[in-house]
């Protein structure tokens, strides 16, 4: 996998470690049960989900971290935002403060910056979006 898609792949599988969420990078999700985690798509289907997505905020001045973008899209089923804000604080909980490694990616630091309501959508599912930043060495490529 690419550097950003195992950041990704670590902060999903994190949250399921956690019990916040289930994640199976391969297959489909059952339509009940903990928000299902997706890496940068947001499908239909299942109501409760969080979708992962990174993008650069800061590159790195060899040999110093860089800093990486983290947003994080949660959706809730039902008519009242108090399931999603539940969703939003137990993944602050597991991301916010947290050092050392997202999977297999070391890190220095993953931080929430912000955050703010989505609305709903046609079907009436809260929505919130969330965004950390990870400060992390990022390897050097190797051209050949």
């Amino acid at each position: 996998m690419s550097y950003d898609n195992d950041l990704m792949a670590g902060a999903a599988q994190l949250l399921a470690d956690a019990g916040v969420a289930r994640w199976i990078p391969t297959g489909v999700y059952p339509s009940s049960g903990l928000p299902a985690v997706f890496i940068r798509a947001m499908p239909d289907s299942p109501d409760d989900a969080i979708s992962l997505a990174t993008y650069p905020v800061q590159p790195a001045i060899a040999p110093d971290d860089e800093v990486i973008g983290l947003q994080v899209r949660i959706r809730a089923d039902g008519s009242c935002p108090a399931a999603t804000d539940e969703f939003v604080e137990q993944v602050r909980q597991v991301l916010h403060n947290l050092r050392g490694h997202l999977g297999t990616v070391p890190i220095t630091l993953c931080a929430h910056q912000s955050g703010a309501s989505l609305g709903q959508d046609d079907r009436d599912r809260w929505g919130w979006s969330s965004n950390f930043y990870i400060t992390a060495p990022r390897p050097t490529p190797h051209f050949h």
